[in-house]
């Protein structure tokens, strides 16, 4: 039999148990970059993989779940949703729901190796290039589960490249960037503990093939759909150097996604697919116009299949609680993506705070439920305003400094006031889903 990329990890995994020693005793493995080949000579037996481990598992492709996505469609960048927060109440959401139904609300999610449950074949967790078997098939489980839940999900795994923590590789790797005096070098830009985070030398030719090989390992568990680089601020000859070898080691089927903040990543975009647009409204990256533009760009210009990640911040100097319950602001960024592209949102709390990056509340206002676009994105008005129609409903976007007045064939309910018209107001800088009403 031939075993696809998707489930070569649960190949891996499964022949590693108990029943897998058994059922694959005399049977020869020929692996190749993309592809494992079983050559069966016994009986295969009466057991079944474990859950989550299943050698006969079948996917639609990334691209298709990608398409396939109903939405609002919000995304999870590290750290995850803590409360569901509909402007009125927020109440803690592990009292409601386990952490796969709350990790499943999103529709792309990524994260640390470790957090995808991989396990370096190794001490140093930056050196890994192979997985325990063990944590090839936790990580195949916790994806099962997560699919089970949502689909439509996209699972990528961040591979370091521009700092670390001092215990992911040995202190004396030619991997870290030293001082004159061979010391490594602190990252001062960390927005963890600069202390405890240093730079790594990522302009080091091996070090490059490292990550490459790194990414590719990651993506032929079958546990991730591809690989996220972050810092990827400036578009360095070292940076596009270091892609390259991803793309070409990695593959075309792996995604790639990059942290471009509020730039255009030219140089790199027939290398990756997607770009996370960290930070909106923070002092980096203020204008939501450049971010507007950077969408309609990405969706043109970026390898397919494409993923577009917008992440808005409030004001590090308010109040968490306060920051959070800015319900405008989170209409605001939900409504610019919906009208201007297909991609992913994020309202969370900015780096600056004390507690992790990217914690954030879950909104009524993304539950999915206009299904998929059935017009053309970055359609503005006569008033300013931007319109775009989904299978269940309208999506207005309102970047002016006045109200606008928007008028519907049939009734409609707003998500914003919940009144129920054919005509609706959508105050300045904000948004709003106008929803069709089931006869």
């Amino acid at each position: 039999m031939t075993v696809s990329r998707q489930t070569e990890g649960a190949a891996i995994a499964y022949g590693n148990s108990a029943a897998g020693k058994k059922m694959f005793a005399g049977i020869s493995m020929v692996f190749s970059s993309s592809i494992l080949t079983l050559t069966l000579a016994c009986e295969t037996p009466s057991s079944t993989p474990p859950s989550g481990a299943s050698s006969s598992r079948e996917e639609p492709s990334p691209a298709t779940r990608i398409a396939a996505r109903s939405f609002p469609s919000a995304f999870q960048s590290w750290n995850v949703a803590e409360y569901l927060n509909d402007g009125q109440s927020r109440v803690k959401i592990a009292t409601t729901e386990d952490s796969i139904t709350t990790m499943a609300r999103h529709d792309l999610v990524w994260r640390g190796l470790d957090a995808w449950k991989l396990k370096a074949q190794g001490q140093y967790a930056g050196e890994a290039e192979s997985f325990l078997p063990e944590s090839v098939h936790a990580g195949l489980d916790l994806r099962g589960q997560l699919l089970a839940k949502n689909p439509n999900v996209i699972l990528i795994a961040e591979i370091r490249y521009k700092n670390a923590r001092g215990d992911f590789y040995p202190e004396d790797s030619p991997f870290w960037q030293r001082d004159g005096a061979g010391n490594r070098i602190p990252d001062s830009g960390s927005t963890v503990n600069p202390s405890t985070y240093f730079l790594l030398n990522f302009a080091l030719p091996e070090f490059q093939d490292h990550v490459a090989r790194q990414c590719k390992a990651a993506f032929n568990t079958g546990v991730v759909d591809g690989c996220f680089l972050d810092w990827w601020v400036p578009e360095t000859a070292s940076r596009i150097q270091l892609l390259t070898k991803v793309r070409a080691v990695a593959g075309d089927e792996a995604l790639i996604i990059v942290n471009v903040n509020g730039t255009k990543p030219v140089k790199s975009a027939n290398l990756i697919n997607g770009i996370y647009m960290e930070g909106l409204s923070s002092s980096f990256f203020n204008s939501w116009k450049t971010a507007a533009d950077n969408i309609v760009w990405a969706s043109a210009n970026l390898k397919a299949p494409r993923i577009i990640a917008l992440e808005a911040w409030f004001d590090p100097q308010t109040p968490v609680e306060s920051g959070r319950n800015d319900q405008q602001k989170m209409r605001r960024l939900t409504t610019l993506m919906l009208t201007h592209g297909d991609g992913y949102v994020l309202y969370g709390d900015p780096n600056s705070l004390p507690t992790p990056d990217h914690l954030h509340d879950w909104y009524p206002f993304w539950d999915k439920r206009l299904g998929t676009p059935v017009s053309a994105p970055h359609v503005q008005q006569a008033d300013g305003s931007y319109q775009r129609e989904f299978q269940s409903g309208l999506v207005t976007y309102n970047p002016t400094a006045q109200a606008v007045t928007v008028h519907t064939d049939e009734l409609t309910r707003s998500m914003t006031t919940g009144s129920v018209s054919k005509v609706h107001t959508v105050k300045s800088l904000d948004g709003d889903l106008l929803m069709k009403q089931v006869q």
